[in-house]
């Protein structure tokens, strides 16, 4: 699951220290990862052992437990966010969009997840006066009784690796909006499975919130798209049986 290294993303020499470690953490393993953009930066950046195994394995879900039998049953604006509440995740570009959104009444919008900033997000909507229509959940044992609130999904991360929480929110027939980061969009084919959005660009994220509220046709058909897209990719039986064989086929050395 570890997420690309970008290059000079900690400064010259925190990022070669951080390659450096991974370097000799994985030097005697083989290795799964969770998609073709983290198993090409590992070989990029030379982190993998050439006398290694590395194959991709893409996340998976039971489909059949992340299913709404009646979705867009919500019919004002409610938008959801599952995900750890970090720097990289989004969440200030998504208050800021929320915070341009002041045209539609009676909104709501669901951030759920673990609080890694200590309140700052929850200040940040206090000072952009939209904080009486975010709810901010914190950690969760059952998410999908959140999902069935909710009519969007979003997911505006700047990094990743192949998201588990996206999946449960393609999973449940929500359209989703994304930013474009290589992970993301390798899953989110625009107006296809999802909607695609400029990666940090807070008004595009907000204008794509309100396009796709008023176009009920389209949500229907991208969160119908999205959930044949995971059973198709994503079905955790399938991925199961490559794990498997992976292990079969690896002998220690």
């Amino acid at each position: 699951h570890t997420l690309r290294i970008l290059p000079d993303q900690y400064g010259k020499i925190k990022t070669w220290l951080l390659i450096l470690f991974f370097k000799r953490l994985y030097k005697h393993y083989d290795i799964i990862t969770v998609s073709h953009q983290i198993k090409q930066n590992l070989i990029d950046l030379a982190i993998i052992h050439p006398k290694r195994k590395i194959i991709v394995v893409q996340n998976s879900i039971d489909t059949t437990f992340f299913d709404n039998p009646s979705p867009f049953v919500v019919e004002q604006l409610a938008v959801i966010y599952v995900s750890r509440i970090a720097e990289w995740k989004g969440h200030k570009d998504l208050i800021m969009a929320w915070s341009l959104l002041k045209a539609i009444p009676n909104k709501k919008l669901m951030i759920v997840g673990p609080d890694s900033l200590q309140g700052e997000m929850q200040r940040y909507a206090s000072e952009l006066n939209c904080s009486d229509s975010i709810e901010f959940t914190g950690t969760v044992s059952n998410s999908k009784e959140w999902l069935l609130k909710a009519n969007i999904a979003v997911f505006p991360s700047y990094k990743e690796g192949l998201p588990l929480s996206l999946l449960e929110k393609m999973s449940m027939q929500l359209p989703v909006i994304v930013y474009d980061i290589e992970e993301l969009a390798s899953i989110i084919k625009d107006n296809q499975t999802g909607i695609l959005c400029k990666t940090g660009d807070f008004h595009a994220l907000a204008e794509k919130i309100s396009q796709l509220y008023k176009n009920t046709e389209l949500r229907k058909e991208l969160g119908r798209n999205a959930r044949s897209y995971v059973i198709q990719y994503h079905q955790a039986k399938n991925n199961q049986k490559e794990i498997e064989k992976f292990y079969d086929h690896t002998q220690p050395t």
